[in-house]
């Protein structure tokens, strides 16, 4: 349901004034609750740039700038978000609310993605802590990983196999 539906389209200053008064009373609900808290992160990742609208992808964008050394790569770049070491690095960050085995979690690449960038770098920020787990980067060629019909997981604990070698 949509108070912007054709009934408000056949009246420009009805259409305006039922969104300027939807505006104004969603604002007055949420400028001291959860919503209005995660509105300020939303502005505040806008603030130093273009990054994933997810906060654990943001985080994990920003962790590989500051920790790793990554260059960001232009904003919109299909596939990878940046360089390390010459290489085209994709970033995930995962947030899971329960803690698993390793086997459990994984990092998805979208198949029309896939083979775009050299590298692979997962940062896991743990649920009981906020600890920050790093897992790579490694090459993603060679990993092993394992398709469905939209796109490839590569499990954390192969990552960490491939760290260990």
């Amino acid at each position: 349901y949509s108070c912007f539906g054709p009934e408000t389209q056949k009246s420009p200053k009805l259409s305006i004034f039922l969104k300027d008064t939807l505006i104004q009373r969603i604002f007055r609900m949420t400028k001291n609750g959860k919503l209005a808290d995660f509105m300020e992160a939303y502005r505040l990742l806008g603030k130093h740039g273009h990054y994933d609208v997810s906060i654990a992808g943001a985080i994990a964008e920003a962790y590989a700038e500051e920790v790793l050394g990554m260059e960001k790569a232009p904003a919109g770049t299909a596939g990878f978000d940046g360089f390390l070491n010459g290489r085209k690095l994709q970033v995930k960050g995962k947030s899971p609310r329960t803690t698993y085995a390793l086997n459990r979690h994984y990092a998805a690449i979208r198949h029309e993605n896939d083979g775009l960038a050299d590298d692979l770098f997962v940062l896991m920020i743990t649920p009981e802590t906020n600890e920050l787990i790093e897992f790579g980067p490694v090459p993603i060629e060679g990993l092993r990983g394992y398709s469905n019909q939209t796109q490839k997981r590569y499990y954390l604990h192969h990552i960490q196999q491939a760290m260990e070698q």
